[in-house]
């Protein structure tokens, strides 16, 4: 919810829950009656009068609610009939779908209102099973039943209130139990037109609308009141005459503009109050009177869609949007608005949902176009100073209405609200003391933040551990311009140092707080740092403050997964800091290790990655600095990976273990383990690569985020498990693979880590999925890989590993689909194609693929290339795999010579499978061999498929396993049929 800040008024509360009363029976048990009559109906001691909605017991009106007025008026017309339940419910909730329960509880609370007084006779019987009917007689009065005398001043509402149905149930509502009621709201957020239609829905004949806006002496106000009203004052003190005018007049008192006056307005409401007990008023206000016996109603901005909007008509299903698609259409009839879901969307979260800047946005329109305003607010608010000629001069443009807010403030609070305008989203008390305040300790300003809440200049949300702030982006907008040049540039550099000294602290809370929490709390800062560092690298900046925020921040935008965006911060950082006459080593080097970060998830194994690490190295060496020296180890180990030079990547890996031993922290000793597992494993010592998952398991699994020297990676306990399927599926413990990629899956999602996600569903899920065949599980990955890129705006080369999968998976398919052009790119020779070292399990299959359909040589070509890069590492894991497919693809030329090179590629694939201990690897080589081999070997081929089968699990997910099978037993019933 929403409050104001300090003591609230009495029963002050939002709307949001109406209570049911209906709107047109509140004006109290003795509304005035003038001369004029109508026909009406008796029984009993009652007289009903249809059309002007009253009825009275023996000259006095009875209370009654619309909707059981609306019943009593249907049964007593039938005179005697049976209505039936459906009917009534009609003529009761013309809108609304109820069921028969509602009905029974007006009916209850009819026969109560009609019984009492009278021996409590029956007027409404049950008919079961068919509805209720009045059996009491009814006759016809021909003098009828007075009706209301024509009085008062309010104005019609000239437009159709939107959005506020809730708001003016609650306020008629409280008008029929509670003497006083004003509605707060900001500037143009719709009090006055809330009010006028509130008056109409009530008591428009008895009400009185009283504009104070051109009221500025106190002492004035009764007089304008007065005045408003027609009163001839007797007295020499006008409020004598209004207290004698409004004594025994049930009237409706509507106090408009009330913010400039407030004190005089309660005063002056208690006097009438006190002297009139059956006078109700209504007031708007942008600050509560704070009155003996007000009920505040708090109003908020219209609702406000979504940014990611599903459909056209969620989009436009909110107040905010039916409000300017109405009044854009009035001002432009008969332009298409179709096509402008987006834009008007972005129009409504631009101006906050308020009304008035809808309104002014919407009469731009016939001008600009719905996309031209949506444009236009993106980056000035100019576009909404043009208002309607008719307005209140105060409500004519945006401007005006916040002028006449600021210039009712005293001198300190028009400072506190410039300051504050340089917050870009929600701030705590803390930061507003940090930013605004002229003093640590300035009791004053607590006072001057509470009393911008109370009159509507300052949002506050209480609803979770703790209060927070927001100015409208209109108000801060209008706040900002009020700012000197002098100020702001102290007004920036206190905001740009405050989110400093929060995002020091920011890693020790990740360690700490509950993830979820940590990152709701840091994105909410995300804009106010990326102003600050605007701020701070423009002309009248601190380079210093903008080097350091960019430090210091490294983490949020990693947990945040806005990598591409830090990346050009710190490519803009490390240039100014080159360009200083005397550049700071120091800087320079921890901006060269954030970039390297960087560079290792946005640009891979690059050359400009590899520059980075070499820049940095000699830099960190000369510094001493061994937590800079581990991370050139560390993304120089990463960047040999991905250019295949897995000996190197193995070394440096150990390197990073030597300096990780040194500090001796416990976590950069684990990441140590964690870079050791990819570089084992990929040149073939499964064995060791197992071990080393481990151990970085065992420590990560504590589920902790990391706090040495490489904290900003994808999601540790991702990575070991995604790495662990690999592992277990090699070995041939396929359902543990797949129950370990699933566990990496749901590590990734419950993380929320967008990136550690990506991972996860391309190196976890559809990679362990592809292997054992389960393309279901496999497709839904790659899409869901995809969906998220394109969310966080992945690069390039992101997108070419998600096409590359999808070729993979339209091979795996097998029904004859399969298309040449994917598979080529998949396997293109490009030096930066990741995808041929990443995902090398699957080379050799697209490669099979490119000779079944017909390109063999090309095929061929491929694996060539394959073991000619792995040439230095003859134990890389997937040297097997890669041999079977290249005997595959030569056994398609035919011939003797062709055969005996396919055997000798079998052999060796599988000897080199053997002594990996690569399960997987030694069925699929077996499986080949069987279906190709020569009659001279069908048997020793087929006992060789039967020996790694024993192996196998009987009831396994695997795909090969049940190729396997099906082929065993093929070929054992050929072989009885031979014998």
């Amino acid at each position: 919810m929403t409050a104001a800040v300090g003591a609230p008024a009495r029963n002050e509360a939002s709307p949001g829950q109406p209570d049911g009363a209906d709107l047109r029976s509140q004006g109290g048990p003795d509304a005035p009656i003038g001369r004029e009559s109508e026909p009406c109906l008796a029984f009993g001691a009652y007289q009903l009068a249809p059309r002007a909605g009253v009825l009275l017991d023996q000259g006095r009106r009875v209370r009654l609610g619309g909707r059981a007025l609306e019943i009593l008026t249907l049964l007593v017309e039938g005179r005697g009939e049976v209505i039936g339940y459906q009917d009534l419910i009609e003529r009761a909730w013309p809108t609304t779908t109820v069921d028969e329960s509602n009905l029974r509880v007006q009916i209850a609370g009819l026969r109560k209102a009609l019984g009492d007084g009278h021996g409590h006779e029956e007027f409404i019987a049950n008919v079961v099973g068919r509805g209720y009917r009045f059996v009491a007689p009814v006759t016809d009065v021909d003098a009828g039943v007075p009706r209301p005398a024509a009085a008062g001043n309010a104005p019609r509402p000239l437009t159709r209130i939107i959005g506020r149905a809730d708001a003016m149930a609650m306020v008629c509502s409280r008008l029929g139990s509670e003497p006083l009621v004003t509605i707060v709201g900001a500037g143009g957020i719709g009090k006055t037109t809330l009010a006028l239609a509130v008056v109409e829905a009530l008591a428009p004949a008895t009400a009185w609308f009283v504009d104070l806006a051109s009221v500025r002496d106190p002492q004035l106000l009764a007089a304008a009141i007065a005045s408003s009203l027609g009163l001839v004052a007797l007295s020499s003190d006008p409020l004598d005459a209004l207290k004698a005018q409004l004594r025994g007049r049930p009237t409706l008192l509507v106090l408009d503009n009330c913010e400039h006056l407030v004190a005089a307005c309660a005063t002056l409401a208690e006097a009438l109050l006190k002297a009139a007990p059956d006078l109700r008023i209504l007031a708007t206000s942008r600050e509560p009177l704070r009155a003996a016996g007000e009920w505040v109603c708090r109003l908020p901005p219209l609702e406000i869609p979504p940014a990611d909007f599903a459909t056209r008509a969620e989009g436009l299903s909110f107040a905010s949007a039916q409000l300017f698609l109405e009044r854009a259409s009035s001002r432009a009839d008969g332009l298409p608005f179709d096509r402008d879901t987006a834009a008007i969307v972005e129009i409504c979260r631009r101006v906050d949902g308020i009304p008035l800047a809808l309104e002014l946005a919407a009469a731009a329109v016939g001008v600009f176009g719905v996309g031209g305003v949506a444009q236009l607010l993106g980056s000035r608010f100019d576009l909404l100073t043009q208002g309607r000629r008719t307005a209140l001069p105060r409500h004519a443009t945006l401007n005006a209405t916040l002028d006449w807010s600021y210039q009712l403030l005293p001198e300190a609070e028009q400072r506190i609200l410039r300051r504050l305008s340089v917050f870009s989203g929600a701030f705590t008390l803390q930061a507003a003391m940090a930013v605004a305040g002229d003093a640590p300790d300035d009791v004053g300003f607590l006072g001057a933040l509470a009393n911008l809440a109370e009159k509507s200049l300052l949002n506050v949300d209480l609803s979770g551990d703790h209060a927070v702030y927001r100015l409208l982006q209109m108000t801060r907008a209008y706040a900002a311009g009020k700012l000197d040049p002098d100020e702001a540039k102290e007004t920036a550099s206190r905001h740009a140092s405050h989110f400093l000294d929060l995002l020091r602290d920011s890693e020790a809370a990740w360690r700490f707080e509950a993830r979820a929490a940590w990152e709701k709390t840091y994105a909410g800062w995300l804009d106010d740092i990326r102003a600050g560092l605007d701020w701070a690298f423009g002309a009248d900046g601190d380079l210093d403050l903008a080097v350091r925020l960019i430090l210091e921040s490294l983490p949020m935008w990693f947990r945040l997964s806005h990598v591409y965006e830090y990346s050009d911060r710190v490519r803009k950082a490390l240039t100014a800091v080159r360009d200083r006459p005397d550049p700071d080593r120091r800087a320079e080097m921890r901006l060269l290790g954030a970039q390297g970060v960087v560079f290792n998830y946005t640009l891979g194994a690059s050359p400009g990655t590899a520059a980075v690490w070499r820049a940095l190295l000699p830099l960190a060496e000369a510094e001493a600095d061994i937590p800079h020296q581990m991370l050139c180890a560390w993304g120089d180990c990463y960047v040999a990976y991905y250019e295949g030079r897995l000996g190197d990547a193995k070394r440096l890996a150990q390197r990073f273990g030597r300096l990780a031993e040194q500090l001796a922290t416990a976590d950069d000793l684990a990441q140590a383990a964690l870079l050791r597992i990819l570089p084992a494993f990929c040149v073939g010592e499964i064995a060791a690569a197992a071990r080393e998952a481990d151990r970085a398991f065992a420590f990560f699994d504590r589920r902790e985020p990391p706090a040495g020297v490489i904290r900003f990676q994808f999601d540790p306990v991702v990575t070991v498990r995604g790495l662990r399927s690999r592992i277990f599926w090699l070995r041939g413990d396929y359902d543990a693979a797949a129950a370990e990629a699933a566990a990496c899956v749901a590590q990734a999602r419950e993380v929320g880590h967008t990136l550690s996600t990506t991972w996860a569903m391309l190196d976890g899920g559809a990679h362990t999925a592809l292997l054992n065949g389960d393309l279901e599980s496999a497709e839904a990955f790659i899409d869901e890989h995809a969906r998220l890129s394109e969310a966080y705006g992945a690069g390039r080369r992101t997108f070419e590993s998600n096409r590359a999968m999808r070729a993979v998976l339209e091979v795996a398919r097998a029904d004859g689909t399969a298309r040449l052009e994917p598979i080529l790119k998949a396997l293109s020779p490009e030096p930066g194609n990741r995808f041929v070292l990443r995902f090398s399990a699957f080379v050799g299959r697209l490669a099979e693929a490119l000779g079944e359909l017909g390109a063999v040589e090309e095929g061929l070509a491929v694996i060539d290339a394959a073991l000619t890069s792995f040439a230095s590492e003859p134990g890389h894991w997937c040297r097997p795999e890669l041999l079977r497919a290249q005997a595959s693809l030569g056994l398609r030329r035919g011939g003797r010579q062709a055969l005996q090179q396919a055997c000798a590629d079998l052999s060796a694939a599988y000897a080199q499978a053997r002594r990996q201990g690569a399960l997987a690897w030694m069925l699929r080589i077996s499986i080949t061999w069987a279906e190709n081999a020569p009659d001279s070997e069908a048997a020793e081929a087929r006992r060789r498929l039967g020996e790694v089968l024993a192996k196998a699990p009987t009831d396994t997910c695997s795909a090969d396993v049940r190729r396997g099978r099906r082929l065993y037993e093929s070929l054992a019933r050929a072989g009885l049929r031979k014998t």
